[in-house]
């Protein structure tokens, strides 16, 4: 009876803070694949830190606008689009030309521009691509760092990051 009680209690709060009664998500179960494995993975992280926004501390630093991108070659390989959610941070001035830092500190240039009111990464993307060997499946998280500068991570399908110096050593002399 206790449990029940302090089970009405907490939802009572959340119902006064404005959030209302938690949601159970269910998830359809997945095949045994790394890549839906890797989404079921994602989709749970996502849950979780949804539930637990509220106990967590962001320093005005760290609140870096951020997106991801799943790499599909047919569609990002000559250019890629820009989530318009993360178009509006900018505001009125977007910039024209990006620097793409990746975490082994090597930086590319690639324009952005418009085409159709959507916003994409275009002439210099391809290069990109290429020179960090980023393949089909592959996970791309965007931050931005301000200055036209996007901090880039590229994972791979095995969900370890993939960095230049590691794709140097394994290429056969």
């Amino acid at each position: 009876m206790k449990r029940k009680n302090a089970r009405e209690e907490e939802h009572k709060k959340m119902e006064e803070r404005g959030r209302g009664r938690p949601k159970k998500i269910k998830i359809a179960p997945q095949s045994h694949n790394s890549l839906n494995y890797f989404f079921s993975f994602l989709i749970n992280l996502r849950i979780d830190i949804i539930r637990d926004r509220d106990q967590i501390t962001v320093n005005d630093d760290d609140d870096l606008p951020e997106f991801f991108k799943v790499h599909v070659s047919e569609i990002y390989s000559e250019r890629m689009r820009i989530p318009p959610d993360f178009i509006e941070k900018f505001g009125r001035k977007k910039p024209a030309i990006v620097t793409l830092k990746t975490t082994s500190g090597i930086s590319f240039r690639a324009d952005m521009k418009k085409i159709n009111e959507c916003w994409f990464l275009e002439k210099g993307w391809p290069e990109f691509v290429k020179e960090n060997s980023v393949e089909e499946g592959d996970f791309l998280t965007f931050s931005y760092a301000g200055k036209s500068v996007f901090n880039v991570k590229v994972f791979a399908k095995n969900g370890c990051i993939k960095s230049v110096d590691n794709l140097e050593e394994d290429e056969p002399s």
